[in-house]
């Protein structure tokens, strides 16, 4: 009869275990589909991240092109009307009583 006993309390200890095992891998699954969903998330906010910075680099080089396009032609106009203002009798005039 204690053989019985000892088997039994075997049979018992094997349960346990089993249970604080089954546990333990209920508690890691639900970490694991937390850290994958989280994994997730993260991964799907990095590309709207890398998609708006590509946008913004193209604006950048559209705007930077269209300064430089328009820089040009505005330094030449502003050189002639400055030239044409020097040239002008009204700034002769104060260029003379300034000297």
């Amino acid at each position: 009869m204690q053989s019985l006993s000892a088997d039994q309390r075997t049979l018992d200890g094997l349960r346990s275990s089993l249970t604080q095992s089954q546990n333990q891998y209920a508690s890691d699954q639900q970490d694991y589909l937390g850290l994958s969903a989280k994994l997730n998330s993260d991964r799907t906010a990095l590309e709207n991240l890398q998609a708006s910075l590509l946008v913004a680099q193209n604006q950048y080089e559209q705007a930077k092109q269209l300064y430089d396009a328009s820089s040009g032609s505005l330094a030449e106009y502003r050189s002639e009307e400055h030239t044409s203002e020097l040239q002008s009798r009204q700034y002769l005039v104060c260029r003379l009583l300034l000297e």
